[in-house]
């Protein structure tokens, strides 16, 4: 009987070490992106767009990847000390289409969750 005590007790011990060394961020922090100007970007060859990467508590995220993706554009890059990025977008909307939307996703080292957000920068025709 002693002996099942200490194997579950030795096994639910083994079980938090390893959850906190593969994890060691318990409770991570969120974090979200803001374009920096307009929202809505006109289609075109190298259209610049800035972002800024904040915490929950609106301090700059330096070092996060920050990536732009959709209507056959993409890009990435990673944040400066003010948490900004500029990236630069071939965006083309095709011959019947007006309108268009882009996906922005951020990864930052250290105790961060994922950011996603569909549909947050609006592309228009020129």
């Amino acid at each position: 009987m002693k002996l099942i005590v200490s194997l579950i007790i030795g096994a639910a011990a083994l079980g938090i070490i390893a959850a906190v060394v593969f994890r060691p961020c318990l409770f991570p922090r969120s974090m979200y992106v803001e374009v920096v100007g307009d929202t809505v970007l006109r289609e075109g060859t190298d259209v610049p767009v800035t972002l800024q990467v904040l915490d929950d508590e609106s301090v700059p995220v330096e070092g996060a990847t920050v990536t732009v993706t959709g209507l056959g554009a993409g890009d990435a890059g990673l944040s400066d000390r003010q948490g900004r990025v500029t990236l630069y977008l071939n965006v083309e909307l095709g011959a019947h289409r007006r309108e268009g939307y882009l996906d922005v996703e951020a990864t930052a080292p250290g105790c961060y969750r994922r950011f996603h957000q569909d549909d947050m920068i609006k592309v228009i025709a020129r």
